[in-house]
């Protein structure tokens, strides 16, 4: 049995034996460090707390740690084994992204234009680890396009958000390479089983969060800012159990009304996405070299050099038919990638290309599950319900599908892939959709309601606006309007979703946060100093 066959075949075990060891070593430490007092928990206090140790939290915590103590708080703990760039879309990854010891897997309320196969119901998976969902992801980097960022800066009404302003918080990310942390420093910063809700005084300032760790609870109180970083679905939650959300949704769960803020949750956006598989049909034009790659990857896969050890998707970005109507013809809203399949037997010989919808006017949102809360659920999976809303502006279906007849027409129609003789395997077409005329736009209309899945780019459920924008979370500081200290840095204050994968403009959304945190706080570097500094 080789390398590859073991790894698949025991993937899931690996994962659960790493949860597993991860969690009892934090339990060994938590024994030791956090004895309650008299029977009473022990309060710890740190400059800064961030809650939630994804892409935006691990590194805000990690920034402002270089000048004041943080305490990062994280559902999950360390991730298991990476998962390498060559096994991305096979099962291999799959498995990694659904494992529920270090994901959070949503569901969501029945929806009417997609997910039909499934009686409406999407599932998504959240990584539920440090890293979070960037740490299992497609490993790809993209800023997305200026006009997104210069789009922001007119919604907010703050020209520090606009893409001259925000390339120094990309290439602050692109150029660091950061001091490794040992593990005695790690677990001063790190912890697990994460928080219950923030603690806010009566004069509306939050000055801490209490949580449990291990069936320990515990509170801390942050000196400075508590910073709510637990992404598109987790922030949402967070506040919703601290008594900030709509009125309604916290009386109906008998929280304590804090703030009355109706758009927590709301403004949900995402990337929708077809997956469309090519089956070459010459196998000469497979690569001739494949086989000694495989050896190289094999023998070492940690040294990443070599063909299968690189991130191998390629991505093209278009102006469909609708975005020069509406005259934004420079502004890519699809976005094709091709990936292949070299680890699905499933899929032999098979490329695969998506068609994804980049800018989409369809927006959902994320429901607060009272009844699940008021039953005693506390993990987020349970108490979030998302409504993702899919094609409910039908202009978007109709742009998945020009995504569509593109990617057929690259695949089947250009000189690049006319050797291998590709042709789309169609077997794929739901039972539901084979009566309509092959190809068409009905087809692929009635194909989409059934197989369009999330690419996992959710963001703008805290979002960011104006002060006169009622449905605002945050200002473009990143403050929650009406609570002192208290800031949302993540994904979910994105005002509306980038064009691309969101993993690079949300660490551009944490180094600005960051920035704003020094200016606040006045620890700016000196000039010519450095992060070690």
């Amino acid at each position: 049995m080789d390398l590859t066959t073991f790894v698949f075949s025991g993937l899931p075990v690996i994962i659960q034996h790493y949860a597993d060891f991860y969690k009892q070593r934090d339990l060994d430490s938590t024994l030791k460090e956090l004895e309650p007092q008299q029977g009473l928990p022990k309060i710890q206090e740190y400059d800064f707390i961030v809650v939630g140790g994804g892409t935006a939290g691990c590194l805000v915590a990690g920034r402002l740690s270089n000048r004041f103590s943080v305490l990062l708080l994280e559902m999950g703990g360390d991730p298991p084994p990476p998962v390498y760039p060559a096994f991305i879309g096979s099962k291999m990854a799959y498995d990694i992204r659904s494992h529920p010891s270090i994901n959070e897997i949503y569901k969501s309320i029945p929806q009417l234009t997609s997910a039909l196969d499934d009686d409406g119901i999407a599932t998504v998976h959240a990584g539920r680890m440090l890293g979070g969902t960037g740490s299992h992801n497609a490993n790809v980097y993209n800023r997305g396009s200026p006009l997104d960022f210069d789009n922001w800066a007119k919604l907010l009404g703050d020209q520090t958000w606009d893409y001259k302003n925000m390339l120094k918080h990309f290439t602050d990310s692109e150029n660091f390479v950061g001091p490794l942390v040992n593990e005695r420093q790690r677990y001063e910063y790190y912890g697990q089983h994460g928080p219950l809700r923030i603690l806010i005084d009566d004069n509306n300032n939050a000055y801490g969060v209490a949580y449990t760790r291990h069936g320990i609870p515990q509170i801390a109180h942050a000196k400075k800012e508590v910073i709510v970083s637990a992404g598109a679905f987790g922030s949402p939650i967070l506040l919703t159990k601290s008594g900030i959300g709509s009125a309604d949704v916290l009386q109906a769960a008998k929280i304590p009304v804090k703030k009355d803020m109706p758009g927590v949750g709301k403004n949900l956006w995402d990337h929708v996405m077809l997956v469309l598989p090519f089956r070459r049909n010459d196998s000469s034009h497979r690569d001739p070299n494949f086989e000694e790659e495989l050896k190289k990857f094999q023998r070492n896969p940690s040294n990443r050099q070599g063909y299968l050890a690189h991130q191998r998707r390629t991505q093209g970005f278009v102006a469909s038919a609708r975005a020069k109507a509406d005259g934004e013809g420079d502004w890519a809203d699809l976005q094709i990638q091709l990936a292949d399949l070299l680890f699905r037997e499933d899929y032999p010989d098979t490329v695969v290309l998506e068609a994804c919808l980049g800018r989409p006017k369809s927006v959902g949102e994320f429901l607060f599950n009272t009844t699940a809360y008021l039953a005693g659920e506390t993990a987020n999976g349970k108490l979030g319900l998302s409504n993702f809303k899919y094609f409910s502006d039908p202009t978007d279906m109709d742009v998945v599908v020009e995504g569509i007849n593109l990617c057929i027409k690259i695949m089947e129609g250009t000189q690049a892939f006319k050797p291998g003789r590709y042709k789309l395997d169609e077997s794929h077409i739901p039972q539901a959709c084979q009566g309509l005329p092959r190809r068409s736009a009905e087809m692929w209309k009635c194909a989409l309601q059934r197989l369009a899945t999330t690419l996992w780019h959710w963001a703008g459920t805290c979002k960011m606006g104006k002060d006169s924008d009622a449905m605002a979370v945050v200002n473009s500081k990143m403050q929650v309007f009406g609570i002192t200290n208290l800031r949302v840095i993540d994904a979910s204050v994105m005002p509306k979703v980038t064009n691309s994968n969101v993993n690079a403009p949300t660490m551009a959304v944490a180094q600005k946060g960051v920035e704003e945190i020094f200016r606040k706080h006045h620890s700016f570097p000196k000039e010519g100093m450095t992060e070690e500094d």
